[in-house]
Protein backbone atom coordinates (compact mmCIF):
# COMPACT_ATOMS: atom_id res chain seq x y z
CA UNK A 1 0.00 0.00 0.00
CA UNK A 2 3.15 2.27 0.92
CA UNK A 3 4.39 1.44 -2.06
CA UNK A 4 1.72 2.26 -4.37
CA UNK A 5 1.42 5.72 -2.80
CA UNK A 6 5.04 6.79 -3.71
CA UNK A 7 4.64 5.68 -6.66
CA UNK A 8 1.10 7.46 -7.39
CA UNK A 9 3.09 10.54 -5.64
CA UNK A 10 6.14 10.02 -7.75
CA UNK A 11 3.83 9.86 -10.79
CA UNK A 12 1.83 13.20 -9.90
CA UNK A 13 5.09 15.05 -9.56
CA UNK A 14 6.58 13.87 -12.74
CA UNK A 15 3.47 15.15 -14.62
CA UNK A 16 3.17 18.22 -12.87
CA UNK A 17 7.22 18.81 -13.70
CA UNK A 18 6.94 18.36 -17.19
CA UNK A 19 4.03 20.29 -17.72
CA UNK A 20 5.51 23.12 -16.09
CA UNK A 21 8.26 22.65 -17.76
CA UNK A 22 6.64 22.60 -20.85
CA UNK A 23 4.54 25.94 -19.84
CA UNK A 24 7.59 28.01 -19.07
CA UNK A 25 9.44 26.65 -22.37
CA UNK A 26 6.08 27.82 -24.28
CA UNK A 27 6.10 31.24 -22.30
CA UNK A 28 9.92 31.70 -23.08
CA UNK A 29 9.45 31.14 -26.67
CA UNK A 30 6.21 33.63 -26.63
CA UNK A 31 7.92 36.70 -25.08
CA UNK A 32 11.17 36.41 -27.57
CA UNK A 33 8.37 35.99 -30.23
CA UNK A 34 6.53 39.00 -29.31
CA UNK A 35 9.58 41.26 -28.74
CA UNK A 36 11.10 40.30 -32.01
CA UNK A 37 8.00 41.12 -33.96
CA UNK A 38 8.17 44.28 -32.36
CA UNK A 39 11.85 45.01 -33.96
CA UNK A 40 10.20 44.02 -37.00
CA UNK A 41 7.63 46.40 -36.57
CA UNK A 42 10.14 49.50 -35.51
CA UNK A 43 13.01 48.52 -38.30
CA UNK A 44 10.98 49.83 -41.41
CA UNK A 45 10.81 53.19 -39.83
CA UNK A 46 14.45 54.00 -39.05
CA UNK A 47 15.69 52.18 -42.18
CA UNK A 48 13.65 54.11 -44.13
CA UNK A 49 14.67 57.16 -42.72
CA UNK A 50 18.59 56.13 -43.36
CA UNK A 51 17.35 55.84 -46.86
CA UNK A 52 15.62 58.92 -47.43
CA UNK A 53 18.31 60.95 -46.01
CA UNK A 54 20.82 59.26 -47.94
CA UNK A 55 19.16 59.69 -51.10
CA UNK A 56 17.94 63.21 -50.75
CA UNK A 57 21.98 63.67 -50.11
CA UNK A 58 23.30 62.40 -53.41
CA UNK A 59 20.12 63.80 -54.99
CA UNK A 60 21.33 67.72 -53.53
CA UNK A 61 25.20 66.72 -54.85
CA UNK A 62 23.97 65.76 -58.39
CA UNK A 63 21.86 69.33 -58.35
CA UNK A 64 25.00 71.07 -57.34
CA UNK A 65 26.85 69.26 -59.83
CA UNK A 66 24.58 70.42 -62.38
CA UNK A 67 24.78 73.25 -61.15
CA UNK A 68 28.54 74.05 -61.85
CA UNK A 69 29.69 74.90 -65.36
CA UNK A 70 32.11 71.78 -66.50
CA UNK A 71 34.95 74.40 -67.05
CA UNK A 72 34.17 77.57 -64.22
CA UNK A 73 37.22 76.98 -62.10
CA UNK A 74 37.69 77.39 -58.43
CA UNK A 75 36.45 80.83 -58.33
CA UNK A 76 32.87 79.78 -59.94
CA UNK A 77 32.61 77.02 -57.33
CA UNK A 78 33.15 79.06 -54.49
CA UNK A 79 30.21 81.41 -55.53
CA UNK A 80 28.15 78.63 -55.74
CA UNK A 81 28.71 77.13 -52.36
CA UNK A 82 28.74 80.85 -51.02
CA UNK A 83 25.32 81.41 -53.13
CA UNK A 84 24.47 77.74 -51.66
CA UNK A 85 24.94 78.67 -47.88
CA UNK A 86 25.79 76.05 -45.22
CA UNK A 87 23.52 73.33 -44.90
CA UNK A 88 19.97 73.69 -42.40
CA UNK A 89 18.91 70.70 -41.97
CA UNK A 90 21.46 69.31 -39.21
CA UNK A 91 22.67 65.96 -41.19
CA UNK A 92 25.08 67.60 -43.14
CA UNK A 93 27.69 69.27 -41.70
CA UNK A 94 29.38 70.68 -44.88
CA UNK A 95 29.38 70.62 -48.49
CA UNK A 96 33.27 71.05 -50.19
CA UNK A 97 34.50 70.89 -53.75
CA UNK A 98 37.68 69.02 -54.19
CA UNK A 99 39.57 69.68 -57.72
CA UNK A 100 41.31 66.82 -59.51
CA UNK A 101 44.45 66.77 -57.80
CA UNK A 102 42.17 66.31 -54.59
CA UNK A 103 42.49 69.26 -52.76
CA UNK A 104 39.57 71.33 -51.48
CA UNK A 105 38.81 74.36 -53.05
CA UNK A 106 35.89 75.39 -51.80
CA UNK A 107 33.15 74.67 -48.91
CA UNK A 108 30.40 75.79 -47.10
CA UNK A 109 32.51 75.69 -43.62
CA UNK A 110 35.35 77.70 -43.17
CA UNK A 111 38.68 76.38 -44.51
CA UNK A 112 41.87 76.56 -42.54
CA UNK A 113 44.33 78.39 -43.89
CA UNK A 114 46.62 75.37 -44.64
CA UNK A 115 45.90 73.94 -48.00
CA UNK A 116 43.59 70.23 -47.13
CA UNK A 117 43.43 67.25 -49.48
CA UNK A 118 41.28 64.17 -49.75
CA UNK A 119 43.43 63.09 -52.28
CA UNK A 120 43.94 60.05 -49.12
CA UNK A 121 40.33 59.14 -49.13
CA UNK A 122 39.33 56.00 -50.43
CA UNK A 123 36.13 57.30 -52.02
CA UNK A 124 38.17 59.85 -53.69
CA UNK A 125 40.70 57.82 -55.26
CA UNK A 126 38.13 55.21 -56.12
CA UNK A 127 36.08 58.21 -58.03
CA UNK A 128 39.18 59.68 -60.23
CA UNK A 129 39.38 55.74 -61.73
CA UNK A 130 38.60 55.77 -65.24
CA UNK A 131 36.04 53.32 -64.63
CA UNK A 132 34.59 55.42 -61.84
CA UNK A 133 30.91 55.01 -60.81
CA UNK A 134 28.76 58.50 -60.56
CA UNK A 135 28.89 58.63 -56.59
CA UNK A 136 30.39 56.75 -53.41
CA UNK A 137 29.52 56.52 -50.12
CA UNK A 138 32.66 56.20 -48.37
CA UNK A 139 33.68 54.57 -45.17
CA UNK A 140 33.28 56.19 -42.06
CA UNK A 141 36.39 58.84 -41.46
CA UNK A 142 38.22 61.25 -39.38
CA UNK A 143 37.36 64.37 -40.80
CA UNK A 144 39.97 66.83 -41.99
CA UNK A 145 37.94 69.78 -41.37
CA UNK A 146 36.86 69.62 -38.15
CA UNK A 147 38.56 66.24 -36.38
CA UNK A 148 35.08 64.66 -35.73
CA UNK A 149 33.68 61.01 -37.72
CA UNK A 150 31.68 62.00 -40.35
CA UNK A 151 30.18 59.20 -43.51
CA UNK A 152 31.61 61.20 -47.01
CA UNK A 153 28.95 60.32 -50.06
CA UNK A 154 31.16 62.27 -52.93
CA UNK A 155 29.68 62.56 -56.58
CA UNK A 156 32.13 62.87 -59.75
CA UNK A 157 32.80 65.89 -61.40
CA UNK A 158 34.12 65.86 -64.95
CA UNK A 159 35.45 68.85 -67.40
CA UNK A 160 34.05 69.76 -70.65
CA UNK A 161 36.10 66.79 -72.55
CA UNK A 162 34.82 64.52 -70.03
CA UNK A 163 38.09 64.42 -67.72
CA UNK A 164 38.08 63.91 -63.79
CA UNK A 165 37.79 67.30 -62.92
CA UNK A 166 37.33 66.43 -58.79
CA UNK A 167 34.57 65.39 -56.47
CA UNK A 168 31.96 67.15 -54.78
CA UNK A 169 31.48 66.08 -51.27
CA UNK A 170 29.25 66.08 -47.87
CA UNK A 171 29.86 65.30 -44.40
CA UNK A 172 27.12 63.51 -43.00
CA UNK A 173 27.12 63.55 -39.41
CA UNK A 174 26.43 59.93 -37.86
CA UNK A 175 24.80 61.50 -34.76
CA UNK A 176 22.58 63.30 -36.24
CA UNK A 177 21.58 59.76 -37.99
CA UNK A 178 21.14 58.03 -34.72
CA UNK A 179 18.69 60.95 -33.69
CA UNK A 180 16.25 59.14 -36.14
CA UNK A 181 16.18 56.17 -33.78
CA UNK A 182 15.52 58.49 -30.35
CA UNK A 183 11.65 56.59 -30.27
CA UNK A 184 12.82 53.03 -30.97
CA UNK A 185 12.60 51.73 -27.12
CA UNK A 186 16.15 49.74 -26.91
CA UNK A 187 15.80 49.39 -23.34
CA UNK A 188 18.82 49.37 -21.37
CA UNK A 189 20.91 46.75 -23.72
CA UNK A 190 19.26 47.18 -27.19
CA UNK A 191 21.22 48.84 -29.63
CA UNK A 192 20.47 49.97 -33.52
CA UNK A 193 22.74 49.98 -35.72
CA UNK A 194 24.40 50.38 -39.77
CA UNK A 195 26.97 48.61 -40.70
CA UNK A 196 28.33 47.41 -44.20
CA UNK A 197 29.04 43.49 -45.59
CA UNK A 198 32.72 44.44 -44.14
CA UNK A 199 31.78 44.14 -40.96
CA UNK A 200 32.31 48.37 -40.83
CA UNK A 201 30.25 50.63 -38.43
CA UNK A 202 28.92 53.76 -39.65
CA UNK A 203 26.51 54.07 -36.47
CA UNK A 204 25.66 52.02 -33.46
CA UNK A 205 23.84 53.15 -30.41
CA UNK A 206 26.25 51.66 -27.84
CA UNK A 207 25.03 49.75 -24.80
CA UNK A 208 27.81 51.91 -22.46
CA UNK A 209 26.69 55.13 -23.97
CA UNK A 210 22.74 54.45 -24.03
CA UNK A 211 22.14 57.45 -22.37
CA UNK A 212 23.57 59.57 -24.31
CA UNK A 213 23.43 57.95 -27.80
CA UNK A 214 27.24 58.64 -28.78
CA UNK A 215 28.65 56.27 -31.58
CA UNK A 216 31.00 55.17 -29.63
CA UNK A 217 31.93 52.03 -32.10
CA UNK A 218 31.95 54.12 -35.41
CA UNK A 219 34.56 53.20 -38.00
CA UNK A 220 35.79 49.80 -36.44
CA UNK A 221 35.23 46.98 -38.29
CA UNK A 222 34.30 43.35 -37.48
CA UNK A 223 33.52 40.73 -39.96
CA UNK A 224 31.97 38.54 -36.99
CA UNK A 225 29.13 40.82 -36.42
CA UNK A 226 25.92 38.09 -35.66
CA UNK A 227 23.84 40.53 -38.34
CA UNK A 228 26.10 39.79 -41.68
CA UNK A 229 25.71 36.02 -42.25
CA UNK A 230 22.08 36.49 -42.48
CA UNK A 231 22.45 39.42 -44.43
CA UNK A 232 24.05 38.05 -47.32
CA UNK A 233 21.48 35.15 -47.71
CA UNK A 234 18.37 37.51 -47.61
CA UNK A 235 17.62 41.14 -47.87
CA UNK A 236 15.86 41.29 -44.32
CA UNK A 237 15.09 38.98 -41.85
CA UNK A 238 15.77 37.92 -38.05
CA UNK A 239 19.59 37.31 -36.26
CA UNK A 240 20.43 36.02 -32.61
CA UNK A 241 23.72 35.72 -31.31
CA UNK A 242 26.71 37.23 -28.96
CA UNK A 243 27.72 40.31 -29.91
CA UNK A 244 31.43 40.60 -31.49
CA UNK A 245 31.33 44.09 -29.95
CA UNK A 246 30.38 43.38 -26.30
CA UNK A 247 29.60 40.06 -25.77
CA UNK A 248 25.81 40.30 -25.29
CA UNK A 249 23.46 38.14 -26.67
CA UNK A 250 21.35 39.84 -28.94
CA UNK A 251 17.88 39.04 -31.05
CA UNK A 252 16.29 41.01 -33.86
CA UNK A 253 15.52 42.06 -37.06
CA UNK A 254 17.37 43.62 -39.97
CA UNK A 255 16.98 45.00 -43.24
CA UNK A 256 19.73 45.59 -46.34
CA UNK A 257 19.45 48.61 -48.22
CA UNK A 258 21.46 47.26 -51.54
CA UNK A 259 21.74 50.72 -53.63
CA UNK A 260 24.62 51.63 -50.43
CA UNK A 261 25.52 48.09 -49.59
CA UNK A 262 24.13 49.04 -45.96
CA UNK A 263 22.54 47.03 -43.37
CA UNK A 264 20.32 48.60 -40.95
CA UNK A 265 20.12 46.68 -37.55
CA UNK A 266 17.55 46.47 -34.27
CA UNK A 267 18.85 44.17 -31.40
CA UNK A 268 17.66 43.75 -28.32
CA UNK A 269 18.88 42.57 -25.24
CA UNK A 270 18.04 38.59 -24.80
CA UNK A 271 18.10 39.06 -21.03
CA UNK A 272 16.95 41.80 -20.70
CA UNK A 273 13.75 41.12 -22.81
CA UNK A 274 13.31 37.59 -20.67
CA UNK A 275 13.67 39.34 -17.43
CA UNK A 276 9.48 39.40 -16.91
CA UNK A 277 9.93 35.60 -17.98
CA UNK A 278 12.53 34.58 -15.80
CA UNK A 279 10.15 35.98 -12.72
CA UNK A 280 6.88 34.30 -13.80
CA UNK A 281 9.34 30.83 -13.78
Amino acid sequence: MLLAIVLGWAVLIGTLAYFTERDIDDDRAQTLEAAVQRAETLLPLFGNSVQRALDDTRLLLSALQLALEPDGGDAAARELLQRFGAPQDGMRQRISIADARGRLIASTAALPAVSLSVADRDYFQRLAAPDAPGWILGKPVISHVTDDWTIPLAVRRVDADGRFAGVLITAIDPQWLLVMAGSMDLGRTGTVAVVDFDGTVYLRRDIARHQDGVASTIGTTNPRLIVLEPARSAPSGRFSGTSALDGLRRFGSYRVLPQYGLIVAYGLGEAEVLTQHTQRA
